[in-house]
């Protein structure tokens, strides 16, 4: 764009700052601490990060300008300017120039569109066919004999890759730099960064590029080919010889669900280079990208996908995701990002985060939802799998007001996209309402965020390399816990166990600990030290590994209970004690899945313990044990009902909001409540509170303590808790 281009922000419900910015000056946008929470400044002040994310490629025959122009423009009347969208990165042949004249195109349309438009591309890095007929040792090589994309760990690639990236970020600066707000390069699977083909039961990295990075970093990591040989017990091996684990190794795991870190260290070295690897690649995009805007434009990412890559067919640990606590560590990323879960997203649903978000936040990093909510402009034979759809206007409303409530007591961003570019949002009810909650968001930016749960779950990434390579594990102590901690009707953190590690989270009140099974015994004392005069519940193989071997003995140092080990395994259903407080409210006979614990442990009934559930061999499979440093919980499944996790919080003194399965997100000031089901719900005050509904502006006292609601399914309501 020639000339001057104006940027407006709307900084609260009254303000309107307009910033006069010339093409040579370009635009300024960054991440910093703004009151407590990373918060995205434009041109030196906060912004809303409230954004529209269309396509520009053309379905059934319509050009992509029909659908995405009109939305756009909704988008701007509703004061949201900054827009995402594809554009092709130019990976011209060797001697032959770049030509942007596609890319050019496109944001000339923008601005065209919209002269205040804030454009944050999204765009591939992936080579042109010729580039992998050049480099056949590059492309990605699967366990079953096929190739897929580039290989993140080959040099050649990276090396290519960056060069034409600051060649791309060099052209849209100099023509369009006072309208880009920065750059988000995407690859691999749904150019989501996590690795080609993972959610097919293939094992990658076959490529010779791969098993040249597996044996640079392996001797960066040992140093000493004995050291090596030792760890690996493999007596021939030497840095040169160094190759990839095949199938047969990475579907064996000696003990179960879990790797023998003495005995298959080669293995669970592998899986950490896998993540290593995909983060190495984005840390040099994320340090191209800045020097070539001089640190003054966003990088955006895809990544972190704990929850929902637990359920890939070979596990987590193969998919590249592993490593967030790494990446977070980046100076040059500003800002990660992924698609609200696809599980439990339905009317009804939560809308759940991907990852854990909290870390994310605590790192000053900001989060982006990308809420691509199937509105009821979606076709049910669209191109995109319809998940979640709703029928509605006011449905659409409900699921965007559910998923807004998500951000607004954690301040994160969001874009609304229109996926497969059919006219999702095309609609003027839609960005009514979502320029209502741009409003009220504008109006909180000026209040310090006070997000402080009383509960906490915490995962640890790093304990996958340790598992079998199967998503057995980690669905249901990933994805199937989360479901039920949405529902406890209490608002709760998601943090990476690093957190705690490093002295950067103080726990709260109750900390649901799950996937952290391998664990120095400095890193127990460090949680046990953490863990003072709180309550602490535990998943299935909670401290089950250390650097040596798998041990109930680690367990029990952990959590204080003493254990019996069943190796063959056993089934994971069990019975609640019916007397016990914490089961009260229970409406089924037993629960947990159809599925074989292996290895499974039973905790002994020793003085002090007192039993929560059972197995079906009439073993203990839950308990309580009061009056230590801390209050421990054991579950000893990998499922907990919600309703125990809900009783537990209550004992914990955490406020209890909901006695019901409905969704709830409150900082203590602003309450969202979103309706699982149709009914009546009370609403638990803390003492001499008061609510405040916000659109009918009507007050809400408390009788006996509660405030009584009639919603409808998938109904959101937002209300101010007041004095």
């Amino acid at each position: 764009m020639s000339g001057k281009a104006m940027a407006c922000l709307i900084l609260s419900g009254a303000i309107l700052l307009t910033t006069t910015l010339s093409s040579a000056e370009g635009l300024s946008a960054i991440v910093k601490d703004h009151l407590g929470s990373p918060t995205l400044f434009v041109n030196g002040e906060p912004a809303v990060p409230m954004m529209f994310l269309g396509r520009t490629f053309s379905m059934e025959g319509k050009d992509w300008r029909e659908n995405y122009m009109a939305q756009a423009k909704l988008a701007a009347a509703a004061g949201i300017h900054i827009q995402s969208f594809d554009v092709g990165m130019p990976w011209p042949k060797p001697g032959e120039e770049a030509d942007f004249s596609g890319v050019d195109a496109i944001l000339d349309a923008m601005v065209a569109n919209d002269p205040e438009v804030l454009m944050l591309p999204r765009f591939g890095v992936l080579p042109p066919s010729w580039w992998y007929e050049e480099h056949p040792g590059h492309q990605m090589l699967f366990s079953d004999g096929q190739k897929g994309q580039f290989s993140v760990a080959s040099e050649t690639w990276r090396n290519d890759m960056e060069r034409h990236l600051r060649a791309f970020v060099r052209h849209c600066e100099a023509k369009y730099g006072a309208n880009m707000l920065g750059y988000h390069p995407c690859g691999q699977h749904t150019a989501e960064w996590f690795y080609d083909r993972s959610w097919e039961p293939v094992h990658n990295g076959f490529e010779e590029a791969f098993r040249s990075g597996f044996a640079a970093w392996a001797r960066r990591k040992y140093g000493a080919e004995d050291a090596l040989s030792a760890a690996w017990g493999q007596p021939e091996v030497t840095f040169d010889s160094v190759r990839v684990p095949n199938a047969a190794e990475r579907d064996a795991a000696r003990t179960g669900f879990f790797r023998d870190p003495s005995q298959e260290r080669f293995v669970i070295d592998f899986h950490e280079y896998q993540n290593v690897a995909m983060v190495e690649a984005l840390e040099l995009m994320a340090r191209a990208i800045k020097e070539e805007t001089n640190g003054k434009k966003l990088v955006v990412l895809f990544y972190g996908y704990f929850f929902d890559l637990g359920g890939i067919p070979k596990g987590p640990q193969s998919s590249g995701h592993m490593a967030l606590g790494r990446l977070l560590k980046c100076p040059d990323v500003d800002v990660l990002t992924a698609p609200i879960s696809y599980g439990d997203r339905e009317l009804g649903g939560s809308g759940p985060f991907m990852t854990l978000v909290d870390s994310v936040r605590d790192a000053g990093k900001l989060w982006l939802n990308e809420d691509d909510t199937r509105t009821f402009l979606c076709s049910p034979t669209s191109a995109m799998v319809p998940v979640g759809k709703v029928d509605t206007v006011q449905e659409s409303q409900w699921l965007h007001q559910r998923n807004f409530a998500q951000l607004l007591p954690r301040r994160l961003a969001c874009w609304y996209m229109d996926l497969p570019g059919e006219g999702w949002l095309n609609a003027p009810e839609l960005w009514d309402n979502i320029g209502r909650l741009r409003t009220l968001y504008a109006a909180e930016m000026a209040r310090p965020a006070d997000w402080n749960p009383e509960i906490a779950l915490v995962a640890d990434e790093r304990s996958t390399f340790y598992l079998a390579d199967s998503p057995t594990l980690t669905a249901l102590l990933g994805s199937g816990l989360r479901r039920a901690c949405y529902r406890m009707g209490a608002p709760f953190r998601q943090n990476l166990l690093s957190d705690v590690l490093e002295g950067r989270l103080e726990l709260p009140r109750l900390t649901i600990f799950t996937c952290c099974i391998k664990l120095t015994a400095k890193e127990r004392g460090q949680i046990k030290k953490a863990l003072d005069g709180k309550t602490a519940v535990w998943l299935y193989g909670s401290g089950y590994l250390d650097d040596a071997r798998g041990s109930i003995e680690n367990m029990t140092d952990l959590t204080g209970f003493s254990f019996a080990e069943t190796r063959d395994g056993g089934p994971a259903v069990v019975a609640f004690e019916h007397d016990q407080p914490l089961a009260q409210g229970l409406r089924k006979p037993t629960y947990g899945p159809e599925l074989a614990l292996t290895p499974r442990w039973s905790v002994k009934e020793e003085h002090g313990v007192e039993t929560l559930a059972r197995f079906s061999d009439g073993s203990v499979a839950a308990a309580v044990a009061e009056g230590g440093r801390f209050r421990s919980i054991y579950i000893g499944t990998v499922e907990c009902p919600t309703q125990v996790l809900r009783n537990i919080a209550r004992t914990a003194g955490v406020h209890v909001y909901l006695d019901s399965d409905d969704v709830v997100l409150t900082d203590g000031r602003f309450l969202a409540v979103s309706a699982s089901s149709s009914g009546e719900k009370a609403i638990a005050l803390p003492k001499d509170c008061s609510l405040r509904r916000m659109d009918a502006d009507e007050r809400l006292d408390a009788t006996d303590g509660l405030v009584r609601e009639t919603l409808a399914l998938g109904e959101t309501r937002f209300y101010w808790i007041e004095p």
